[in-house]
Parts: structure tokens; C-alpha cells; sequence
């Protein structure tokens, strides 16, 4: 019933049923998978161990909730309030922790980032996770699997990372270090071929997108030079 009122104030922006709140609750060990829970309100609620893969908690009040060995792989949590979250041990697989847009009356659109300030993520599973822009300041990620994780503009001011997996990181530094190798042993050609392989690796291992805009204008050339073709053979022609 508090979901079904709570569905009602989302879809209605507020103007009919009532904003769900679970505060308190004790739902540990309870499997919930894929539950739309978006700016439901679960201060100080207990989740630990129970089963949130694929669910939904945009916008999501979870203050002071212990999740505590709870497995919430693929989950989106984009611009909840985790600060003070107990996340030890935690599976976040996956996950989306990244900014969340939002869209002001004016049309203005701002970040709203999700807060882990302070939240415990020990030894919590975050391979793959998303943490764009995530505010991270104080939390702990002692002994945290953050391999494959996306940490840019994350802010990790005075957060504890000892003995965190960053084999991400380390594998970026290598290939990078090899792609700066290869162009070292190409001083002949290194200004000609040395910046595309420079380029995608960084690319890469950054997750962007990599185009090569020297392929580009080499083809641009090429098309220049057959159209130049085009058009000597056309005045000889005429002539």
C-alpha cells in the first residue's frame, strides 16, 4: 500500500497519494529484486542481506541504513542519499552511483550527486560500478574491490582507500606506459604514427570514445586528391 500511494505522488509530481516512506523498517534478508524504490524514504532502515539486484532507488533517502552484505548488483541508485550508510561487505556490482540529472523549473539541469559521505563501503564489491561525481568524502573503502570502477570527479576528500583493489588503475598506468614505449621506438615516425596509438589507449582505459580524427583527414585527402583527379581529366577533356 505505501508503494502503490508512493507510485501515485511520483507520477502525479507530488499532487496525489503520498511520498513512501519505509524509515525504520526492518526488511533484512528479504529479496526485493528489481522493486522501484525512487525517492522512497528509508532512513535508518535495515536491508542487510537482502537481495536488491536490478532495483531502483534514484533520488532515494537512505541515511543511516544498513545494507551491510547485501547484494544490489546492476542496482541505480543515482542521487541518493547514502551518508552514514553501513555498505560493508555489500555486493554493488555494476551499480550506478553517478550524478543524477535534474531538470529545474526554469529548464536549467543541475548534478545532483549521489552522497556516500561518510557511508562504510569495507570490503564492498564495486567492480564495474559507476561513481561519477559521487560524493565520497570520509567514507571508507578499506579493502573495497574497486577494479573497472568509474571514479572521475568523484570526490574521495579524507576518505580511507587502504588496501582497496585498484587493479584498474594500475592496468590504465601500464597500458599507457606501454603505448608511450611503442612511440619512443618509433623516433622516425613517432610525430606520424605515434599520437593515434598515444590517443586510443588513453581512450580506452579512460572509457571514452576514441575517433581518429587523423583517419579522417587522411580520407578527406584522399577524397581532395581523387577529385583533383576528377577535375584535371575534365579540362583536359575540354580542351
Amino acid at each position: 500500500e505505501v508503494l502503490r500511494e508512493h507510485k501515485k505522488w511520483v507520477e502525479s509530481q507530488g499532487k496525489v497519494g503520498a511520498r513512501g516512506t519505509l524509515a525504520g523498517s526492518d526488511m533484512s534478508s528479504v529479496d526485493l529484486h528489481g522493486e522501484n524504490f525512487d525517492a522512497v524514504d528509508f532512513t535508518k532502515a535495515k536491508l542487510s542481506r537482502a537481495i536488491l539486484t536490478d532495483c531502483s532507488f534514484v533520488l532515494a533517502i537512505l541515511t543511516g541504513v544498513d545494507l551491510s552484505g547485501t547484494d544490489a548488483s546492476r542496482a541505480k541508485l543515482m542521487g541518493a542519499n547514502l551518508s552514514d550508510a553501513n555498505l560493508a561487505k555489500a555486493r554493488l556490482s555494476g551499480a550506478d552511483l553517478s550524478a543524477k540529472d535534474i531538470v529545474a523549473a526554469n529548464g536549467a539541469v543541475r548534478k545532483w550527486p549521489t552522497n556516500l559521505t561518510n557511508a562504510n563501503l569495507s570490503y564492498a564489491f564495486l567492480s564495474g560500478a559507476n561513481l561519477r561525481q559521487a560524493n565520497l568524502m570520509g567514507a571508507s573503502l578499506v579493502g573495497a574491490d574497486l577494479s573497472g570502477a568509474d571514479l572521475r570527479d568523484a570526490d574521495l576528500t579524507a576518505a580511507k582507500i587502504e588496501h582497496a583493489e585498484k587493479k584498474s588503475l594500475l592496468e590504465m598506468a601500464k597500458e599507457m606506459q606501454e603505448a608511450i614505449d611503442r612511440v619512443r621506438q618509433r623516433k622516425d615516425k613517432a610525430l606520424e604514427k605515434g599520437k593515434g596509438t598515444v590517443a586510443r589507449a588513453v581512450s580506452h582505459a579512460l572509457g571514452y570514445r576514441h575517433i581518429d580524427t587523423g583517419a579522417m583527414y587522411r580520407r578527406s585527402e584522399e577524397h581532395t586528391s581523387e577529385l583533383q583527379s576528377h577535375h584535371d581529366l575534365v579540362c583536359r577533356l575540354l580542351l
